[in-house]
């Protein structure tokens, strides 16, 4: 990777034929190779295939192979390729610290000599929010009655899906029902509410068992998007490319006082109440045949706005995470990729995964 010594200079260098792309394929075994295949196939020149982890075996959590992903982009860099970043919002930030590139005061703190100071580098971190409104029926749903969900090799509702039949759940999500919300000092639909005969509490161990274990279970999930949390980071924890980074979301602010936290915790309330009033509407109009149903997530108790607040804080949860190298023009400090995913700073670098949105 070539870099311009901590200069000032933004230099950033396109291939010398932007048509043609080179792809250094990381597996993880027969999975790599795999992806290989599909890449030539699509007249992509794959250029190499490290196939094999460090001593085997996943180097942490995130079974993020860094160590093969530096190795790789060094060999890039000697053969003077352009080398493309994907290693997503929680993994791009630390592969460009541990390289130097990143906010200097952090870098130094670390013990890693900084190369480019880039302060965006693992800030910025953005998700929306979501939890669920869950209620226990006293008979099952027909729906899935009896699907086994890959629980037994004898699975009716895939045979019916393998036979053609559109009407099986197994065609679908799973979802059968979603509205657009805009809630209360919103300028436009920023809540998606959308719900599913499943018990779904959140992704905590062992959530795909529990979800279709009783059939008498209706989850109403409340998605909240254009969330206004900016706060969150990914920092490094370690100099060792195998250790998991620090993540810190910062949900609703850490429970500082902030105007914009507040906002989304206001939204996530309301699109609970939606989700609480489409319930009661199905209740009065007789819709499950007299079974009204018992309010088990939140407790139908939890009424008030103090408590729902706490609970909102404890359960919610987020699964698309983005935004820890922001694209911005190079007057922008908080800034680390231009319009065309080039590094700020770098030659022949560029992040191309969900980190770049700004």
């Amino acid at each position: 990777m070539d870099s311009p010594g901590g200069s000032s200079r933004r230099s950033n260098k396109r291939p010398d034929n932007p048509t043609e792309v080179e792809i250094v394929v990381i597996g993880l075994g027969p999975g790599g190779e795999a992806a290989a295949g599909t890449l030539a196939e699509a007249g992509v020149n794959v250029v190499g295939i490290e196939a094999s982890l460090v001593g085997g075996e996943c180097p942490y959590w995130g079974c993020i192979p860094s160590k093969m992903m530096i190795r790789a982009g060094n060999a890039l860099a000697e053969a003077g390729r352009v080398q493309g970043l994907a290693g997503g919002a929680f993994n791009s930030p630390p592969l460009l610290m541990l390289s130097g590139i990143g906010p200097a005061n952090h870098l130094s703190e670390t013990g890693v000599q900084p190369v480019v100071d880039l302060p965006g580098v693992g800030s910025n971190l953005q998700d929306r929010y979501e939890v669920s409104v869950v209620t226990r029926h006293e008979d099952n749903f027909t729906l899935a009655a009896d699907c086994t969900f890959g629980q037994t090799d004898d699975d009716p509702c895939e045979d019916r899906w393998r036979e053609g039949d559109r009407l099986t759940p197994y065609t679908s999500n799973g979802v059968v029902a979603g509205l657009k919300h805009r809630s209360a000092g919103s300028d436009r639909p920023d809540l998606f509410v959308f719900g599913s005969p499943a018990r779904f509490e959140g992704y905590q161990p062992g959530f795909e068992s529990l979800a279709v274990e009783q059939r008498n279970y209706f989850t109403w999930a409340i998605l909240k998007g254009y969330s206004r949390n900016r706060t969150g980071t990914v920092r490094l924890g370690s100099t060792d490319p195998t250790e998991p980074p620090d993540i810190n979301f910062r949900y609703f602010n850490d429970g500082e006082v902030d105007e914009g936290a507040q906002a989304d915790l206001d939204a996530i309330r309301e699109g609970v109440q939606v989700a609480r009033t489409i319930n009661g509407q199905a209740d009065r109009a007789d819709l499950l045949d007299g079974d009204l149903g018992q309010e088990t997530f939140p407790r139908a108790e939890q009424q008030d706005p103090a408590t729902l607040d706490t609970f909102i804080k404890k359960e919610a949860w987020g699964h698309h995470t983005s935004c820890t190298n922001p694209m911005g023009p190079a007057g922008d400090p908080t800034a680390v990729v231009d319009a065309n995913f080039r590094v700020h700073g770098v030659d022949r670098l560029r992040i191309v995964d969900a980190s770049v949105f700004p």
